[in-house]
């Protein structure tokens, strides 16, 4: 009886000394593998951007990110990282310093896009930017940057809000994110962790230290694509116009008008403008942009601006206590003299 209790003892001890390995032979690989695996297909088309010139050359602050675009070399990143400059370095990770023969700017969305050499990029992924509209807050997302000079570091986190404006740059339509965002950040991709899509740009933290506290903000695909498209095409983006002026409405008179939504037309420009041609009037409050509600000037004024030039585009308008549609046509945002 002995015996036996002794050989079922070892049997046991040895049962669990080997099952551990036995069990790891069929459990599945971790979910966070393929993440590692989506990581890895892009964190090498994550560029070091450095300013040789102008008025950030040689300051640490001016460190910044960006992400091949195209296979001829184009590089996008942030204006507040280049500055004025002429010549900007560009340094992939396991590739030779490379420096900018062209430099587009478009200052209303702080974004630039740098051309070099297309062999300079040979073997590089280009990062094609999406449309964030469908990405539903919650989504899993992960930045991929230069903090602080340290070349390819990865901070994860979720979309914690969509369609932000901030006082600082009111042209752009910016997710907000808690992935870690700091210093050096800017001008790199903010991916979906399932799919790995850029969908955003990196573009600011909110902070009085400036450093991460979890208010993260990253110029939308949408938004980002529309000017690379133009700048590289281009070299300046071509944006839509009506003509019209827009203000908030109070919460009274949201109560008033009894509407959850809009904008007022707070002033006509004069002249042959396409709001004038659409019969849109003063007091008038736009409700819906190309099918879209609309919830705040600057979500409209940024749907205005990146509408395609000669586009007929339905405004509903709340006239009257009435809806009111309206068939407008975009025209070519007038350069200032």
């Amino acid at each position: 009886m002995m015996l036996r209790k002794r050989w079922m003892g070892w049997a046991l001890a040895t049962w669990l000394l080997f099952m551990p390995f036995a069990l790891a032979d069929e459990m599945p690989a971790p979910a966070n593998k393929k993440l590692a695996d989506v990581i890895q297909d892009v964190v090498a088309s994550v560029a070091r951007v450095s300013p040789l010139d102008g008025d950030l050359a040689g300051k640490q602050s001016s460190i910044g990110s960006g992400l091949l675009v195209d296979k001829k070399g184009y590089v996008l990143t942030n204006i507040h990282v280049i500055g004025n400059a002429t010549k900007v370095r560009i340094k992939f990770p396991g590739k030779r310093r490379v420096e900018s023969s062209e430099i587009f700017r478009d200052k209303r969305t702080d974004i630039a896009v740098i051309k070099v050499k297309p062999e300079a990029v040979d073997g590089i992924r280009v990062i094609e930017i999406s449309s964030a509209e469908d990405i539903r807050v919650g989504t899993e997302v992960f930045a991929i940057g230069v903090p602080y000079g340290f070349e390819g570091t990865v901070s994860r986190g979720i979309i914690s809000g969509k369609d932000r404006y901030l006082k600082v740059n009111p042209y752009v339509n910016y997710l907000q994110t808690d992935a870690v965002i700091n210093p050096g950040n800017s001008g790199g991709p903010l991916l979906c962790c399932t799919d790995g899509k850029c969908i955003g740009v990196v573009n600011a933290i909110h902070s009085n230290s400036g450093s991460n506290i979890g208010l993260g903000f990253a110029i939308s695909g949408e938004q980002a694509r529309f000017v690379l498209d133009q700048l590289i095409k281009n070299g300046k983006v071509i944006r839509g116009y009506l003509g019209a002026a827009f203000i908030e409405l109070s919460d009274e008179e949201f109560d008033a008008l009894d509407i959850d939504n809009g904008v007022k037309v707070d002033s006509l420009v004069d002249g042959d403008t396409p709001a004038r041609k659409a019969g849109l009037k003063k007091g008038d409050v736009v409700l819906k942009y190309q099918g879209k509600p609309v919830t705040s000037v600057n979500m409209l004024v940024q749907r205005i601006s990146s509408t395609a030039l000669n586009t007929k585009v339905e405004m509903v308008v709340f006239r009257d206590s009435e809806e009111v549609s309206l068939s407008v046509e975009t025209q070519e945002y007038p350069e200032k003299k």
